[in-house]
């Protein structure tokens, strides 16, 4: 089972520009594809920002979002009481992060953790963790 980071997400709406990613994607069963609702509010809050300059744009990319959130069901996972003492507990672990790394970094990581999902992303920032599996789909 995966989680999906908003790097994987974002780019699912541009699948020519990404084929090693639909790639990927075909070789995985939907249900088996969770995220976090901290993704989910940074892409609604990308498709507010994006939008808000034409109507016709707004429109496409809030239907965009309204389906990719449906899809989900209920594999979108809150940032409860313990998946939050988990991500404290990897934060004060990391002494050595930049400060690109933040506090909403550990909790993906503490959700994928908790959960015992493999993190999908394509960021960087992950080199070096050892706590949870990180793939990425995307080519390097």
């Amino acid at each position: 089972m995966y989680l999906l980071d908003l790097d994987v997400l974002s780019a699912v709406r541009f699948p020519k520009d990404h084929p090693e990613l639909m790639t990927w994607f075909e070789g995985v069963k939907s249900a088996e594809l969770h995220t976090s609702v901290l993704v989910m509010q940074a892409l609604f809050a990308g498709v507010e920002r994006h939008g808000r300059d034409n109507l016709a744009d707004a429109l496409k990319l809030r239907r965009w979002f309204q389906e990719l959130a449906s899809g989900f069901e209920n594999r979108i996972h809150d940032v409860d009481l313990e998946t939050a003492l988990l991500a404290g507990k990897l934060a004060s672990k990391d002494t050595g992060r930049s400060s690109l790394f933040m506090m909403t970094d550990y909790q993906l990581l503490a959700t994928a953790l908790r959960f015992q999902l493999i993190l999908v992303s394509g960021r960087r920032i992950w080199s070096g963790v050892e706590d949870v599996r990180i793939i990425s789909p995307f080519q390097e």
